[in-house]
């Protein structure tokens, strides 16, 4: 019953280093906590980036729209847990 916002998926051979280097940066830094990276088992390999837990849709409607605009800038949306795995057992 809970909710998260995806933030991102990368694909590609070279997905967890770039992702690796995307956090690393000063502007992630400080939210660091708040990410929760699952990888799908394919190939090339395939990584989902999700952005906190919240108790309601409206919940995580409301985070999205405050997050700052360097993550805004990925087209974030917010969906349930249960759908976040779905996408990564599929």
């Amino acid at each position: 019953g809970e909710y998260t916002i995806q933030l991102m998926m990368l694909s590609s051979a070279t997905a967890q280093s770039s992702l690796a280097g995307t956090l690393a940066s000063d502007d992630y830094f400080p939210i660091r906590d708040q990410f929760y990276i699952l990888r799908k088992r394919t190939t090339p390999p395939t990584l989902f980036v999700f952005y906190g837990i919240y108790p309601s849709l409206d919940a995580a409607r409301e985070a999205r729209n405050g997050m700052p605009v360097f993550l805004r800038r990925h087209q974030p949306y917010p969906l349930s847990i249960s759908e976040a795995m779905r996408k990564i057992e599929q």
